[in-house]
């Protein structure tokens, strides 16, 4: 870890002194009418978020802390890296090593932003900083395709070299040749049949402000293809930027399990329709003969009921 924060303080220091040189030598205008132009922009949009938002956060802790190698699941460090990225790996190490100061804007700034990412944790959900590592590794791919291209060049006249890269090559794809084929023989679905008739159904004979009861599943038909609202959807994420749904998820169960005694809930939240389906019987413990005597049957098919309250 002191190796890792050393780099990245080097690196920091590296870089203030470049851009003390840069403006020695150009000025600030020259600066601010190249890549300036791109940094006002992102200081509009990302100074209010920043405090506003992110630094409360942060404050709050569980946020942003140094978690080195946060990504490995006891495997040696290197060949972690060996295992995930392939022969690549051997290009992008290769074209840091040789880069030029004319190649160096090609791959520093992606290594920084790797390492960074390496380094420390930036969300309570460790798995979310692969979002900054899936960016260094675009970045640094370019990089290692053009140190590529320069190599073979070099080498093209050597018995062999066409062999070679075509091996290479190869091996270099055959991770991703293989994924996309696992992808095209899966089985899995994200919405079945019979969520997607529903969802028509809802999407051309329900007013657009409705509020539907649904189970708080991430994959909800009703709001990804409808457009309409639900009474709770999935916390996953937001729950680490300080949403408490425990109110409502309290409210949901009753709801559902003793729709009877808490009709003031659905008059106090505004329910319009009830769903009932595999995922609410696996989630509770409905009774359906309930809810047929208290609200509306309107669609059912394919094991999924809607139910209009009428309220």
């Amino acid at each position: 870890m002191l190796t890792g924060i050393s780099v990245f303080i080097a690196a920091v220091i590296y870089g203030i002194c470049l851009l003390i040189s840069y403006l020695r030598k150009n000025g600030p205008r020259e600066l601010l009418s190249g890549w300036g132009l791109y940094l006002l922009p992102v200081l509009i949009f990302a100074v209010p978020q920043l405090l506003f938002w992110t630094f409360g956060q942060v404050s709050e802790g569980g946020f942003v802390r140094g978690y080195f190698n946060w990504g490995n699941q006891g495997d040696f460090y290197l060949w972690f890296y060996i295992k995930n990225i392939g022969v690549p790996l051997l290009l992008i190490f290769g074209g840091i090593c040789a880069c030029s100061r004319r190649k160096a804007p090609l791959f520093l700034p992606a290594f920084f932003l790797w390492w960074l990412g390496e380094l420390i944790v930036f969300t309570p959900n460790t798995y979310d900083n692969n979002k900054l590592l899936y960016v260094a590794y675009l970045l640094l791919c370019l990089g290692a395709a053009d140190y590529g291209v320069d190599l073979y060049q070099k080498l093209k006249a050597s018995k062999g070299t066409k062999l070679f890269a075509a091996c290479f090559l190869f091996f270099a794809a055959l991770s991703g040749v293989l994924t996309l084929g696992r992808e095209w023989t899966s089985k899995y679905q994200l919405f079945s049949t019979g969520q997607v008739s529903l969802a028509e159904y809802v999407a051309e004979n329900t007013p657009a402000d409705a509020v539907f009861l649904t189970t708080n599943r991430h994959n909800n038909e009703i709001a990804s293809l409808t457009g309409r609202n639900i009474f709770c959807g999935s916390d996953s994420f937001l729950y680490f930027h300080g949403l408490d749904t425990s109110e409502r998820k309290n409210a949901l169960r009753l709801m559902f399990e003793q729709p009877a005694e808490h009709l003031d809930l659905y008059e106090k939240y505004n329910i319009s329709y009830v769903i009932i389906s595999a995922y609410e019987h696996a989630e509770y413990h409905v009774s359906e003969p309930a809810f047929y005597e208290l609200f509306t049957p309107v669609y059912s098919q394919k094991g999924m009921t809607l139910y209009k309250t009428g309220l």
